[in-house]
């Protein structure tokens, strides 16, 4: 059995779904017993395909609703600081480092223009900021 099979890459869909199916309700969609899809993913687990768990929380109905990107050029000796400060802004999602003119990509949802206006003067002591705005998600996967 190749991990991942036609089957196996059912049972991630169903777990990306909605992760708190049986194994039971599972089986009975890919056409196993709950034992063997039990099985199943202790293998996609024991194997890093599967790392975790977790609850997808909806950041507009906390209130969270701006969101945008920062791009920040700085050298690239700022970046553990950068990481370091942006640790403790649950405001910030994600950093990618990324590759071209800019340095760093901040992935940030914020509840107000003025929220998002303090993190660009904060990040402006790493470095040169440009904001990018975003209006609305046209495409979001949640399954591979």
């Amino acid at each position: 059995m190749s991990l991942l099979d036609e089957t196996n890459q059912r049972i991630l869909t169903l777990l990306q779904q909605n992760a708190r199916l049986t194994h039971a309700q599972m089986a009975r969609e890919v056409g196993l017993t709950a034992p063997s899809v039990a099985e199943r993913i202790r293998k996609l687990e024991d194997a890093g395909i599967i790392e975790n768990y977790t609850a997808t929380i909806n950041p507009q109905k906390l209130g969270y609703t701006l969101k945008a990107f920062i791009h920040l050029t700085c050298p690239a000796t700022r970046y553990k600081a950068v990481q370091e400060w942006a640790q403790h802004k649950k405001e910030i999602r994600e950093i990618y480092h990324v590759l071209g003119q800019v340095s760093l990509m901040l992935d940030i949802q914020t509840r107000s223009i003025e929220d998002l206006e303090t993190l660009v003067q904060q990040l402006s002591t790493f470095g040169t900021t440009e904001t990018t705005l975003v209006f609305s998600t046209l495409l979001h996967q949640n399954s591979w």
